[in-house]
């Protein structure tokens, strides 16, 4: 990945300040993604899929981020997610 426009934002994955995987599996399934922040603040996720035109990105926030992929992360990454969007997480 590099340069991304999502909802008229320009990113560059490259220059993000954080950059975490997002992997988990379900049982069945595999799921991963990239939860990023650019180096402005700004939160983003990219999450893949099977179907070539159903990858997705978006702008998040963190708090959603930290609920959404709660089971994709380690604690010490919502922790860092917390410290660097002002939150206070369990």
């Amino acid at each position: 990945m590099a340069k991304v426009v999502i909802e008229g934002h320009r990113f560059d994955t490259k220059k993000a300040k954080i950059r975490f995987d997002l992997q988990y599996f379900d049982g069945n399934n595999s799921h991963t993604g990239k939860l990023y922040c650019s180096s402005t603040g700004v939160w983003y996720v990219y999450t893949p899929s099977q179907w070539s035109n159903q990858h997705a990105w978006e702008v998040i926030d963190p708090t959603e981020a930290l609920e959404r992929y709660d089971r994709y992360l380690t604690d010490e990454h919502k922790e860092k997610i917390a410290a660097l969007a002002g939150l206070e997480w369990e």
